[in-house]
């Protein structure tokens, strides 16, 4: 095998195959009805053709192991997976020490077709005079098409086809028979490899995180005692990504309220009219059956509850008499009894934001260590949210700078080192992996929807206030699947297709395996270039731009195809752990790892 072919690999050997069997079909079908040999031809070619896309078609399920995606290749030979160095890899593993035969096989299969379209070219089309029937044609050059045609050559050539495709079937079967052989060795004799801890700790932030979503939702929306605040209200929340699991999850969320009325006499600045009050939640579930809470009037729990087995779910109050004669579980015990002595409130039948700021005023600027109040949330499991260090933000709202003005407003060689821009695409992936399919990520994310802080001159200073901006509205609590298209749709302007219309079309029209992940490699593409993409949703530009050099070098730019390709071997759903694994193995950890071989401490 020479160097260049080992370079391109076999699968665009399998692809062009692929084509030119597919060039074949068409001229066999023009000429079948001249001759009773060429019928017959016609049809050994056509069965060659099913049993080679048969085999293909096994050998590449074997390799990528996603039928859909598998399909969508077989029917079209010019797919970019048949470039992918990915699949060319999962694709050489399988085959294993049958790699060079097999290889050698497809060589000679298109050697073969290609010398059945010599032969068949003794017929071009462009003898047709204007008019003129195909048929008519045939009969016109019936005698120069007998003296060109050379049928035992044609039928040589058949016969090696289907030599060749006996062979491509018996290694194939082989290869995949010792790769069953090693998967069952593997589950048997050796443990899986053992991830970092923050990798498990991206399900407990995802699953909080959407419960914290949750909770606030029920919170603004519910009755809140009797006490319903005005229908103009609606509060918006800044969600910081640099959450922490130790033992619960804990983040910290920036909340102002604002009315219709504040917000048209501050419209200058776009800012609620409220000071932000900065709060850190913890989160953890709670493992108790005892009752089943008080009805509280909340759609988006009743949407998510829909068509799942009812379970005794509990809602702790504070009212004693709930209590009396039930004994709680070991594991939370003490938890509970804490609550119970303090008498810290359930904040659920409160106005929660005069709550806030009340506690707000009594604190002043001093942070309080101690909880000030919970929510709780119930959906697949039940979760308690417990607010500490309720105090005014040192933030200021006119400071914010999304990604987008980032890359427009500051020079990466004046402001930016190369390493800071590292950390920042090493943060995007994290709330990719923590966020997604959360209210507080919209599968379809742009440079827009994540901003910071402007603290200082120093950008290192800038990260830890990544976070996302979100607004809850009074009296309209979204669906989760609302408020996903809601941000889906403002991210792409005034349309009027739903998310799930958009994300098919993405998929059939340009082979967008997943919108997450493809709207998270235009982001690193962009913050590899530092320069902002002007059309964003051009989804060729965006994959010509995916093939010029970054500063980084080829295992940034290689690292950032793979995300808009969603190329992992593992499917396009990011809701399956074995994606959720191969992005964080081969995404996130590639990417910390860059960032330790240049990052230079500074004294």
């Amino acid at each position: 095998m020479d160097a260049a072919s080992l370079i391109l690999g076999i699968l665009p050997l399998v692809a062009g195959a692929i084509k030119g069997y597919g060039v074949l079909k068409k001229k066999s079908d023009i000429f079948r009805h001249y001759s009773r040999e060429l019928k017959r031809i016609q049809k050994s070619l056509n069965v060659e053709r099913d049993v080679f896309l048969c085999e293909t078609e096994t050998m590449v399920l074997a390799a990528i192991d996603d039928y859909s995606l598998v399909g969508c290749m077989i029917e079209d030979p010019d797919h970019p997976q048949w470039r992918s160095t990915t699949v060319e890899e999962s694709f050489k593993e399988v085959l294993g020490r049958s790699y060079d035969e097999y290889y050698d096989t497809i060589k000679s299969i298109s050697q073969a077709i290609q010398e059945i379209q010599t032969e068949l070219d003794c017929f071009d089309a462009s003898e047709r005079h204007v008019a003129e029937k195909q048929k008519e044609v045939f009969q016109r050059l019936r005698d120069r098409f007998k003296a060109s045609w050379k049928q035992p050559t044609l039928e040589g050539s058949l016969a090696s086809l289907t030599r060749c495709n006996g062979s491509l079937q018996r290694l194939g079967k082989q290869a995949r028979k010792i790769q069953e052989m090693l998967a069952k060795k593997t589950v048997t004799d050796g443990p899986k490899k053992q991830l970092p801890r923050n990798y498990e700790d991206f399900e407990l932030v995802r699953r909080a995180s959407k419960a914290v979503y949750l909770a606030l939702s029920n919170a603004w929306s519910s009755q809140n005692g009797g006490r319903q605040p005005p229908k103009s209200h609606q509060h918006d929340v800044r969600f910081f990504l640099n959450t922490t699991v130790i033992g619960s999850m804990s983040m910290e969320l920036l909340v102002a309220c604002s009315s219709n009325a504040a917000r048209e006499a501050n419209a200058p600045n776009n800012h609620p009219i409220s000071q932000p009050l900065r709060l850190e939640i913890k989160s953890e579930v709670i493992q108790r059956v005892d009752f089943v809470p008080q009805s509280h009037s909340n759609p988006i729990s009743a949407i998510i509850e829909e068509g799942q087995p009812k379970q005794r779910k509990v809602r702790f109050q504070d009212d004693d008499t709930h209590r009396m004669g039930k004994e709680s579980p070991p594991a939370t015990r003490a938890q509970q009894d804490a609550f119970d002595k303090s008498h810290i409130p359930n904040l659920l039948d409160r106005d929660l934001c005069s709550f806030l700021h009340q506690t707000a005023s009594r604190t002043g600027k001093s942070a309080c260590t101690e909880c000030v109040g919970y929510l709780d949330s119930w959906s697949d499991e039940t979760f308690r949210h417990s607010i500490y260090d309720v105090v005014p933000s040192a933030f200021d709202l006119a400071s914010v700078v999304s990604i987008q003005q980032l890359l427009d407003s500051y020079s990466a060689e004046r402001c930016v080192r190369m390493v800071d821009q590292l950390k920042l695409a090493l943060s995007l992936v994290a709330a990719v992996l923590k966020f997604h399919s959360t209210p507080w990520l919209a599968q379809y994310v742009t440079l827009r929807n994540v901003s910071l802080f402007h603290t200082s001159q120093d950008f290192e200073e800038w990260l830890p206030t990544l976070h996302f901006d979100t607004t809850f509205v009074d009296n309209r609590p979204q669906t989760l699947t609302e408020e996903q298209e809601a941000v889906g749709k403002a991210s792409q302007g005034n349309t009027t297709d739903t998310m799930a219309r958009v994300i098919e079309n993405a998929k059939f029209d340009h082979g967008i395996r997943n919108m997450t992940l493809w709207c998270l490699g235009v982001i690193l593409l962009q913050v590899g270039h530092w320069s902002r993409i002007a059309e964003p949703d051009d989804v060729r530009a965006v994959r010509q731009l995916s093939w010029e050099p970054t500063d980084f070098g080829e295992d940034y730019e290689e690292l950032t195809r793979r995300v808009l390709e969603c190329d992992f071997g593992f499917g396009g759903d990011l809701s399956q752990v074995k994606l959720q694994r191969a992005v964080y193995e081969r995404v996130y950890l590639e990417l910390a790892s860059m960032i330790d071989k240049v990052d230079i401490p500074r004294y």
